[in-house]
């Protein structure tokens, strides 16, 4: 289909100014984060390979069940990426959490039934969300989990609840 014929180019002008204007800014927030972040360790890349095993397998288990949902009209759609993605934010780098979550959102474009520019902006949506909230959580020092005491319990739980309300509110 030529671009011209894209279902973006008939929204509402507005409308159309969000959503380009949002992925432009996106965009630029990944580069940032890209040009400045560290290369990842070995463990880090690791643990990026089972959250992404973990959610390919959630995603394929669950995959009949989406479209099934998918296919009724009026029906609001969960995306459950945030089961996989808020556990990369504490564990890996605001780079492979972007990474995660477009791995693990490829995988529902097949069932989304959605014109591919609401999906492209949900996608970035999710990513930019948890590059956001990443830099959050690692903004502040990382914890000595095993020296941790129990003031220290509290205002680690205090960062993971600020750090959830950035990539729920984003």
């Amino acid at each position: 289909m030529p671009v011209r014929g894209w279902a973006l180019w008939q929204r509402p002008r507005r409308v159309l100014i969000y959503l380009l204007g949002m992925q432009t800014l996106a965009l630029g927030c990944f580069v940032l984060v890209f040009l400045t972040a560290e290369m990842p360790t070995q463990q880090q890349w690791l643990r990026l390979l089972v959250l992404a095993a973990c959610g390919t397998f959630h995603a394929q288990l669950t995959r009949r069940e989406q479209e099934r949902r998918r296919d009724r009209s009026g029906t609001v759609l969960i995306d459950f990426v945030g089961v996989w993605v808020f556990p990369a934010i504490l564990l890996l780098p605001a780079t492979l959490v972007v990474l995660l979550v477009v791995l693990i959102r490829a995988q529902r474009w097949f069932v989304s039934r959605r014109p591919a520019h609401n999906f492209v902006f949900s996608t970035v949506s999710h990513a930019l969300a948890g590059a956001a909230a990443q830099l959050c959580y690692g903004s502040f020092d990382s914890p000595d989990w095993i020296a941790m005491t129990t003031t220290g319990s509290f205002r680690e739980f205090g960062v993971v609840l600020l750090t959830a309300a950035v990539y729920e509110g984003i």
